[in-house]
């Protein structure tokens, strides 16, 4: 079945008004159905469903399409993926419409075995073997509605659970890292996961993607780890995934908002307690590619951190990561001492966690507060001699809320040590305007000018900058950035191949236009030899694209090479692009490969990686130039002061532009 049949049978099967009534409660109006805005927020309905020719509209943020447009603002995927997920729920194969891959054939494997061996899990705890661990639970208070909830299993304390039940499947069990090999016969295997109870760890479609594993006796003779997770793999990568998000998934699509816990137990507890909006990363810190998870299906995130040093500390670096991440909003939930998310819904009745779960802070005034006075807002609760969780949380609350609580270390030399500790996280803050609006609530804490502070910040930050980048934040902080100039550019001078090929949105200034063609351009050269992909891909990742279609783009080439596999013309007709832009990809990777074959000589590609050298030199010589004409256009309305300091900025800006040009010319020629 072509991908148009099968668009037209999905259209034919569902009902507009039935798909979109699951996420929608519509009320009928005529000819139309009403309901509130699921993508944005409202009291008045101004959404609107017209069945008659399956479309959706609302009058409050413009939002409009059909079923599928719908499907990919919910779920925040792709046509593709929404296509199959349609397919799914009117009883139409999807696989009808495309050949699948070696790949995603491997994969539907893999997330079928897992399946059946979270199954076999499940069973187990049910069992004789599973007594100690159904006690744990019992013990720790969580029901068995919850435990049936989250699939939750048990590995008892046996080498061959999995490998005797799918002895014909060892290989790919090998893959998933459910399976072993013994180091010291490599014909023997063993099972990864034993004496723990499992926790399935699912992705957003519900796929059983890998397990989290927890001891539950220990003694000094014990050494492994209390949390273990499946190894990467083909469907499980620990830093894309969020424990809890499909089970939570409904409620978090209806309240447009995420809460960020530390552990599965956070995450089941809070269920428990009635509040379905938890999710957990799997045992790291949150990174920007959780946030980019959490934009899909949610406005706000909330993060829940435990109640000691090492939980403050992760809330704020959340705090920098956030501020830098402009798609949420956020706030930061501080815990009394001692205590986690888990400990709190078992401990406190639920009008109490209600309470406290409401005392929530805005990031940017956790992130003021506690890079000024570290730990003081710990030491607030532990001062309060009440053990009532409710009390302790209060007081933490009022501590950070009240511009002059931290008045009390009021003298110069403590301001002066608070100052130093503020300005050097503040670096790692982006938005300039940001950087701004935290100056003024550090400065009406410290009772100090807001206008003095802003200034001697902007004096040290380019006293301390160093002449070569431009982005003086740590890598992990640029990698999380979604705005900012990038550290790629190139130039207006730079040749263009196939100039006024590519459509650049109206909306763009003149350098961004520049920067845009640029991208496409660069673009269109690894479209046309995937060897050129790989070289480039560190350098791609690192950047901070202008035209939001080329690095969409980019994203699709890099997955098909980490895949080991090469895209041709057909594959790019799968992928969401502007039809002029796509249309050109499309057309002139047709020609090549029908002129080429799918590989150039080694003579031609020396050539070409000449060409992209060339382009990225300019593509940084571009942002530098668009940097340097904003503060021009800035410096026409700036004070005394801020206009001092763009020139300080201009110059530096135009140091690196001679630093480069001299770097230019001096890379070797291939």
């Amino acid at each position: 079945m072509k991908n148009t049949d099968l668009k037209e049978s999905i259209l034919q099967a569902i009902p507009i008004e039935s798909y979109i009534g699951r996420y929608v409660k519509l009320t009928k109006a005529g000819k139309y159905l009403k309901g509130l805005c699921p993508f944005h927020s409202e009291k008045t309905p101004s959404f609107t469903v017209t069945p008659e020719i399956g479309k959706y509209k609302c009058f409050g943020c413009g939002q409009s399409g059909d079923v599928f447009s719908f499907t990919m603002a919910m779920e925040g995927i792709g046509f593709r993926e929404a296509m199959e997920l349609l397919a799914n729920y009117a009883g139409i194969d999807p696989g009808q419409s495309r050949q699948l891959s070696e790949t995603q054939k491997k994969q539907e494997q893999l997330f079928a075995l897992n399946q059946a061996a979270g199954v076999v899990y499940q069973q187990l705890l049910h069992t004789g073997a599973g007594l100690q661990y159904r006690q744990y639970l019992a013990d720790r208070q969580i029901q068995e509605r919850s435990a049936s909830h989250f699939q939750l299993g048990a590995a008892p304390d046996a080498w061959d659970t999995l490998a005797s039940r799918f002895s014909e499947q060892q290989e790919l069990l090998l893959e998933l890292g459910l399976l072993r090999r013994s180091p010291k016969d490599a014909q023997k295997v063993y099972d990864f996961f034993r004496d723990r109870i499992i926790f399935p760890i699912l992705d957003y479609k519900g796929r059983t993607t890998g397990f989290g594993g927890r001891i539950v006796t220990s003694s000094p003779d014990r050494k492994d780890a209390k949390y273990i997770n499946s190894q990467d793999s083909l469907v499980f990568q620990k830093g894309q995934l969020l424990y809890g998000l499909f089970e939570n998934l409904k409620s978090i699509r209806q309240e447009r908002q995420i809460w960020f816990t530390e552990g599965y137990l956070d995450v089941i507890g809070l269920w428990q307690a009635g509040f379905e909006l938890a999710c957990a990363p799997l045992g790291t810190a949150i990174r920007s590619s959780h946030l980019d998870l959490a934009a899909r299906y949610a406005d706000q995130v909330v993060a829940i951190f435990d109640g000691d040093p090492a939980g403050q500390k992760a809330a704020l670096k959340f705090s920098a990561l956030l501020l830098n991440f402009p798609r949420l909003q956020g706030r930061v939930l501080v815990l009394p001492p001692g205590m986690d998310a888990f400990d709190l819904s078992i401990q406190c009745s639920n009008a109490q966690l209600q309470q406290i779960l409401a005392m929530q802070l805005d990031v940017d005034r956790f992130f003021v507060m506690e890079t000024l006075f570290p730990g003081l807002g710990l030491q607030t609760m532990q001062a309060v001699r009440s053990d009532n969780p409710l009390e302790k949380a209060a007081a933490a609350l009022a501590f950070y809320q009240d511009p002059k609580s931290a008045q009390v270390t009021g003298t110069q030399s403590g301001k002066r040590q608070a100052l130093n500790r503020f300005y050097g996280s503040l670096a790692d803050i982006g938005n300039p305007l940001d950087q701004k609006m935290l100056l003024d609530q550090a400065a009406a804490i410290l009772a100090l000018d807001g206008q003095e502070l802003q200034r001697e910040f902007l004096q040290q930050a380019h006293r301390d900058r160093s002449p070569e980048p431009m982005d003086r934040r740590p890598k992990e902080i640029k990698a999380q950035a979604h705005f900012g100039t990038g550290q790629a550019l190139q130039s207006e001078r730079s040749p263009e191949p196939g100039a006024g090929i590519f459509a650049t949105p109206s909306a763009m200034g003149d350098w961004q236009r520049k920067i845009a063609r640029m991208e496409q351009h660069l673009l269109l050269e690894l479209v046309l030899d995937h060897r050129l992909a790989a070289t480039a891909a560190q350098r791609l990742n690192q950047r901070a694209w202008i035209d939001i279609s080329s690095e969409y783009l980019w994203r699709f080439l890099e997955g098909k090479l980490m895949q080991g596999e090469v895209w041709q013309a057909a594959d790019l007709r799968l992928f969401d692009l502007p039809s002029a832009n796509l249309e050109a990809f499309i057309r002139i990777l047709a020609d090549h490969q029908a002129r080429y074959g799918p590989n150039a000589g080694d003579e031609e590609l020396d050539e070409k990686l000449q060409r992209v050298q060339d382009m990225f030199f300019s593509l940084e010589e571009l942002d530098i130039k668009k940097v340097m004409a904003d503060l021009e256009a800035r410096q026409h309305v700036a004070d005394s002061v801020s206009r001092l300091a763009i020139v300080q900025e201009r110059n530096q800006l135009i140091r690196q532009l001679d630093e480069l040009k001299t770097a230019r010319k001096q890379a070797p020629q291939r």
